[in-house]
């Protein structure tokens, strides 16, 4: 059984990229089979998805179009809600205060 620091690399690498691009989707692919150590890596990682190794290369292939799917509709509402904004500024300065 790996030691339990064997993904502390990883789990910090995920953690910069997540800041650097909040909006893509990671996955995590390990043999790391303690639980603990699995879960911290997926929750402070923010990991979408977890597949095993070794993997299956369809559930491989799912995960990543689901990712991809996932990760549109993230872009897709971060657009509508800054244009949501963009729309209520402009109508404030013209006056209107939505009520």
């Amino acid at each position: 059984r790996p030691p339990r620091s064997t993904l502390l690399p990883y789990t910090t690498l995920f953690r910069s990229l997540r800041t650097m691009q909040p909006d893509t989707i990671r996955i995590l692919l390990t043999g790391v089979i303690d639980i603990d150590t699995l879960m911290s890596a997926i929750n402070q990682a923010g990991a979408f998805r977890f597949v095993p190794k070794p993997w299956d290369d369809d559930q491989l292939l799912e995960s990543v179009e689901e990712g991809l799917k996932f990760r549109d509709i993230l872009v897709e509402n971060k657009i509508l809600a800054q244009t949501v904004r963009d729309q209520r500024e402009a109508l404030r300065s013209m006056g209107y205060d939505g009520e």
